[in-house]
């Protein structure tokens, strides 16, 4: 049976547990317009059978009781990566209906199908290559959900550099004998990787502002 409001708060004054369920601002007279509660759980036994609890039994009650009136927040022990990974799961479709969009787009503006597929591949070929470097250099070989959010950011990046190294190529046509190769791609990357490197640059330094 649950105790009578004032018990509540008199048990919570003496535990010291105050600030643990009401807000910061409450003084002890009045009513409040929130109110937290705390559960404390020491799984370290059986942490998958936990998860499970609280992704299959905690958190679709907590989202089931979410409406206009009444609002209920969470926080806790896996429940930020476990959110994040579903918004991720959830945005695969557009993911890859972005990734389709792009390979086709690329194969209409270069006329090569082939080109265009192995972009792609190399784009997401990057993202290894990428995590081993980091690994090298820091040491720390953990991922967590929000580097998962990389692959978005990289197709985006990547396609528009295969978008001016392959106007630069073309553009070597007319400044360069046709069938001369080398002087090609001599001319395509001492354009394109100045260009291209300005833009990462820029945009790296957007992301550690």
């Amino acid at each position: 049976e649950a105790f009578m409001l004032d018990i509540a708060l008199h048990l919570a004054e003496i535990n010291d547990l105050t600030s643990a369920f009401l807000p910061t601002a409450y003084a002890g007279k009045g009513s409040a317009s929130q109110l937290r509660s705390y559960f404390e759980f020491n799984p370290t036994c059986c942490q998958a059978a936990y998860k499970d609890f609280l992704f299959q039994e905690v958190l679709p009650t907590l989202r089931e009781h979410v409406c206009d009136d009444f609002e209920v927040h969470w926080s806790g022990s896996f429940f930020k990566e476990h959110e994040v990974m579903d918004a991720l799961l959830g945005d695969i479709t557009m993911a890859c209906g972005s990734i389709a969009f792009i390979v086709v787009y690329l194969a209409i503006h270069t006329g090569s199908p082939f080109i265009s597929v192995c972009a792609i591949g190399l784009i997401i070929l990057s993202l290894p290559a990428a995590l081993v470097l980091f690994a090298t250099i820091s040491g720390s070989t953990g991922l967590n959900a929000v580097s998962f959010l990389s692959l978005f950011l990289i197709i985006g990046l990547g396609a528009d550099v295969v978008l001016v190294f392959f106007t630069f190529w073309e553009e070597s046509s007319h400044t360069v004998a046709a069938d001369d190769y080398a002087g090609r791609v001599h001319f395509m990357y001492s354009h394109a990787a100045f260009a291209c490197l300005a833009t990462t640059l820029t945009t790296a330094a957007s992301f550690m502002a």
